[in-house]
């Protein structure tokens, strides 16, 4: 088992750190099943009004790393089981009917939305699955992040107590934090921090290789074949998904009990998925930024395929010994080459 991360509320909202510390007393998974309401038997505190957000980041492999993606997702708190019918199928029909809820954003950062990944497995910001991309500025995704993370709590004086969920989460809470000058855990409302890799731990889920299951491999033990990971929006839908089953796998109920295995639920978490990829197609896209941004000429009226300006030319590129540089001169600006020479660093 491994170890419960430590309390990170940082607020004044008496409720709020009494649920911080109810959270810091029992592992992980457990939290997740007493946020999702199948545990039937134990006791809990008044959950109303916590939110469940996933949150996750994409950068540049190269230095300086810049972030590139912001992917955010929120699972919305179920009605409470009212103790009728079949709890074994109430379980996951309640799970289902939640997930359809799920509304993801994939924010793509306008001043590094040009710079794309190449190494293996690396995705296409250009395809996100579950909803529609939007464009915004360094102050949008800080004023967005703080308009979701920042809400009026229902009770109490503070914020809206949330626990925050993610896969390697504190090395995007880092790179949020240096990207957007945003101390997400200084803030005042998260409670409980979760990891799916430590999700996995706690439930027995094995890497193939490593100490740190990948999230594409914890999505392949629950049956499932991720379409263009590492692209932050299809991230962070998988990361609620994965923490939610993987939080299940020890349930009385959930995967490997009752002579069960993970497999007997494959074909049902597939239809699940590709319905959440039709559903956040219908959702509008969060009022952040704008839906067209060009990464070639840095206009918002069209996107970079539909891109004909002629005045576009990259003088680093264009004088480049590198055939392959010259021939690609005109498909950027100078200011966002990537051959550019990295400033060096004031500190």
């Amino acid at each position: 088992m491994s170890k419960v991360s430590a309390n990170p509320y940082k607020g004044i909202d008496p409720r709020s750190y009494f649920l911080a510390h109810h959270m810091d007393m029992i592992h992980d998974p457990l939290v997740l099943r007493q946020l999702l309401d199948t545990e039937v038997h134990n006791w809990v505190p008044d959950l109303k009004g916590v939110a469940i957000i996933a949150l996750t980041a994409a950068w540049w492999e190269k230095e300086p790393h810049s972030v590139t993606e912001l992917g955010i997702a929120e699972l919305p708190l179920p009605v409470p089981y009212d103790g009728t019918g079949d709890f074994d199928h109430a379980v996951f029909e309640k799970i289902e009917g939640i997930f359809m809820q799920v509304k993801a954003i994939h924010a793509r950062i306008k001043p590094n939305a040009h710079l794309f990944n190449k190494f293996p497995g690396s995705g296409n910001p250009d395809k996100f699955n579950f909803g529609r991309t939007v464009f915004v500025n360094i102050e949008e995704a800080r004023q967005g992040l703080l308009s979701i993370l920042c809400r009026p709590g229902i009770q109490g004086p503070g914020f809206q107590p949330v626990v925050l969920v993610g896969h390697a989460i504190h090395n995007h809470i880092a790179r949020i934090n240096e990207a957007f000058k945003l101390d997400i855990l200084s803030l005042g409302s998260v409670i409980k921090v979760l990891d799916t890799q430590s999700l996995a731990k706690d439930v027995g889920i094995k890497p193939p290789k490593g100490t740190n299951i990948s999230l594409m491999d914890l999505s392949r033990h629950f049956g499932m074949i991720p379409d263009n990971l590492h692209t932050a929006g299809n991230d962070v839908v998988h990361i609620l998904i994965n923490a939610v089953f993987a939080s299940l796998q020890s349930h009385p109920f959930g995967f490997g009990s009752n002579n069960r295995t993970v497999g007997d639920f494959t074909e049902r978490i597939n239809m699940l998925v590709n319905r959440m990829m039709q559903v956040g197609k219908v959702y509008p896209p969060q009022n952040w930024g704008t839906l067209l941004f060009c990464t070639r000429c840095d206009r918002d009226n069209h996107l970079k395929e539909s891109c004909h300006a002629a005045y576009i030319c990259c003088t680093i590129c264009v004088n480049s010994p590198n055939m392959r540089n010259r021939k690609g001169a005109r498909s950027h600006q100078t200011a966002k080459c990537i051959f550019a020479p990295v400033p060096e660093s004031k500190d």
